[in-house]
């Protein structure tokens, strides 16, 4: 067994959930050995692939391999000499090494300046065993995935994470990080973006389909599917029957836009894409009766909100959204199989007033859409992290005025016998 080390995004609950359900016949084989606020310490056999990992989750920065374990951070720092950096960090022929540190825990951000001397000193003394040195600092404390691949520092030296767990100090060197060009050429890169009605990102996206726990020769609809992003970054993950629908013939067209771009740039040409133009309300009528696996989607979270708005307007917004969302799931109950599986997000409103939400779970419950709990009991228990009391997953950004909820959702149909 290997340990390897998780370093979780902006959002680290939800990007713990997407890690154990990406894959549950893969993922029920990790073991949880450690974690902080921002780092996974884990226990894996040889299936686990980091740089194949690293590609499909949208909501981890870096993996790294632990290269050892310390009782106490003045044990690590003062392992760190040149023989240890160059014997465990690098290729030993390396003629030029190009290293740095990146600091995960509440309180190491005090060692940031002791570390970055150590790697000044390391840097002269490289010289003295034949090897010339780059130290890249990290000014925050933390090396981002743009300056690990564009220092190319996993080919040529090391991005060295030191991570103060709940138990112990490790010593991690970086294998895969996020493709940050790859993110940003999928969402502003492709030849349609609507800033209305297509914002979800693709990190955000990958995450809810990895929620989804779907595979390849599952049947995908995306209801609300805007300029196509869902449908994208399904098709990338090998869904072969993806089916989007949307009330608006803008969406619809760039959908198909950008479905064509993305089926040239990487050689796609086995998606199985279907696009209805339609009200969700009508779209049984063009979808077969118990035909769809999985639901994956982001409907109209309301209004662009910029300013603080009075509580009858809020209460408004409200009332109408909950009905939109009422009539998709009953539409979308005439659509899906039994046990299928729906990921979808909520908004979450955040005012003076306090944070509004859509009260319609108990409604839900009584269709048949039952909620799932995204983070199993065992992982919840070990990281004492689970989701909100809703059962839901929050994905937020500084100072937005509409956070997103995410639930996962199981359907039942109902019966007589019920």
């Amino acid at each position: 067994m290997n340990r390897y080390c998780i370093i979780l995004g902006r959002n680290p609950i939800l990007s713990i959930a997407e890690i154990f359900n990406r894959e549950p016949a893969l993922t029920n084989k990790l073991r949880i050995i450690d974690l902080t606020k921002n780092a996974l310490i884990l226990e894996a056999d040889s299936s686990f692939e980091a740089k194949k990992w690293q590609a499909s989750l949208g909501g981890t920065i870096k993996i790294g391999e632990v290269v050892e374990e310390f009782k106490t951070l003045k044990e690590l720092i003062s392992s760190l000499t040149t023989d240890y950096l160059i014997n465990k960090f690098t290729n030993k022929s390396d003629k030029k090494i190009i290293f740095g540190f990146s600091l995960y825990g509440d309180t190491l951000w005090r060692y940031h300046a002791e570390l970055n001397t150590l790697g000044l000193r390391l840097k002269k003394e490289l010289l003295k065993k034949h090897h010339k040195g780059r130290f890249i600092s990290a000014q925050d404390g933390v090396l981002t995935s743009v300056q690990v691949t564009k220092n190319k520092m996993i080919a040529k030296g090391a991005d060295i994470l030191v991570i103060s767990g709940l138990y112990s100090f490790y010593l991690c060197k970086t294998v895969a990080v996020q493709d940050f060009e790859e993110y940003s050429e999928r969402d502003y890169g492709r030849p349609q973006r609507d800033a209305h009605s297509g914002m979800l990102p693709p990190k955000l996206t990958q995450i809810m389909l990895n929620l989804a726990q779907g595979d390849s020769q599952k049947k995908l609809l995306d209801p609300f599917c805007g300029s196509g992003t869902v449908l994208q970054e399904a098709a990338l993950m090998g869904y072969k029957n993806i089916t989007g629908s949307d009330i608006s013939e803008k969406a619809i067209n760039d959908t198909k836009e950008n479905l064509k771009w993305l089926a040239g740039k990487y050689k796609l040409n086995n998606i199985k894409s279907k696009l209805i133009l339609s009200d969700i309300k009508k779209l049984p009528e063009k979808i077969p009766t118990n035909s769809i696996d999985i639901v994956v989607t982001e409907p109209y979270l309301g209004p662009l909100i910029r300013k603080n708005i009075s509580v009858i307007s809020m209460l408004a917004i409200i009332q109408e959204l909950e009905s939109l969302y009422l009539a998709s799931f009953n539409s979308l109950a005439k659509m899906v199989k039994q046990n299928s599986r729906l990921v979808i997000v909520f908004p979450l409103f955040k005012t003076d007033h306090g944070i509004y939400s859509l009260k319609i779970l108990e409604q839900l419950g009584k269709i048949g859409f039952n909620r799932i709990n995204p983070i199993q009991e065992k992982i919840s228990l070990f990281a004492k992290v689970g989701p909100t009391a809703r059962g839901s997953l929050v994905y937020q950004r500084p100072d937005q005025k509409v956070e997103r909820e995410i639930f996962i959702f199981k359907y039942h149909k109902k019966t007589e016998a019920d």
